[in-house]
C-alpha cells in the first residue's frame, strides 16, 4: 500500500554498538504535523542515529537493520509520558511484543531539564524499564526526528524509512495495533 495508507493503518491499530553520545546524520525532518495532516517526512529514509542506552549502559546506533522500529520519544517531566511508559513496560513484561519478531521497540528520553520535577536519573532507576532507553541529553535526536512535543511516536521500517510520526499518548490497543501493522508490512517486504 501507499505510505499514507500505512500511516492510517499504523495509527489505527538493529541496534548495534556505536560511540557514546547522541549523534545523527542527515538533515532534520520537518516538525511532526497535527494528527490527520499530511506529513512531508513520510517516505524519508533517515541516516543512522546513535545515543547511549541507559538500560544496557552501551551505545546504540539505530539505522537500517533486520527489524522495523517503533520509537517512543518522551521526557521525564511529562505527565502524559509517565502514563504512556508503563503501558509499554506492561506489554514488554507480558511478552506481548514478542509476537512481533521483526519489530523493535526503542524509547528515547529527550528535553532533559534538571529544574523540572521527576529528575531523569532517579526516574530511570526507579522504573527499571525492560526496553532500550536512548539518552538524548542535548535534544539533537528529537530535533532530527522533528519532535517538538512529547510523547511522540516515530515508526520506521527496516530500511529506516519513516512510515509514520505523531505526537500524543495512545492507548494500549493502539500501541499493539502499530506493532501488528508494522509486522505485517515487514512480512510483505
Amino acid at each position: 500500500g501507499t505510505l499514507t495508507g500505512r500511516l492510517d493503518s499504523l495509527e489505527a491499530g538493529a541496534v548495534s554498538a556505536a560511540p557514546i553520545g547522541a549523534t545523527t546524520s542527515g538533515d532534520a525532518l520537518p516538525p511532526i504535523p497535527d494528527r490527520g495532516a499530511n506529513d512531508p517526512a513520510l517516505g524519508t529514509t533517515l541516516g543512522d542515529f546513535s545515543a547511549e542506552d541507559w538500560t544496557s549502559g552501551s551505545a546504540y546506533t539505530l539505522g537500517p537493520s533486520e527489524t522495523a522500529k517503533v520509537v517512543l520519544i518522551w521526557a521525564h517531566w511529562c505527565p502524559y509520558c509517565q502514563q504512556e511508559l508503563p503501558i509499554v513496560q506492561e506489554l514488554t513484561e507480558e511478552g506481548a511484543l514478542d509476537e512481533f519478531p521483526d519489530v523493535e521497540l526503542v524509547s528515547m528520553s529527550t528535553f532533559v531539564d534538571p529544574s523540572r520535577p521527576n529528575p531523569l536519573e532517579a526516574y530511570l532507576e526507579t522504573e527499571q524499564w525492560d526496553f532500550p532507553v536512548l539518552l538524548d541529553t542535548d535534544d539533537s535526536l528529537a530535533t532530527r526526528l522533528g519532535v517538538q512535543a512529547v510523547p511522540a511516536w516515530v515508526i520506521l521500517d527496516s530500511d529506516n524509512t519513516v512510515l509514520g510520526r505523531f505526537s500524543g499518548a495512545i492507548p494500549r490497543e493502539q500501541v499493539l495495533g502499530i506493532f501488528t501493522e508494522l509486522q505485517r508490512i515487514e512480512d510483505e517486504s
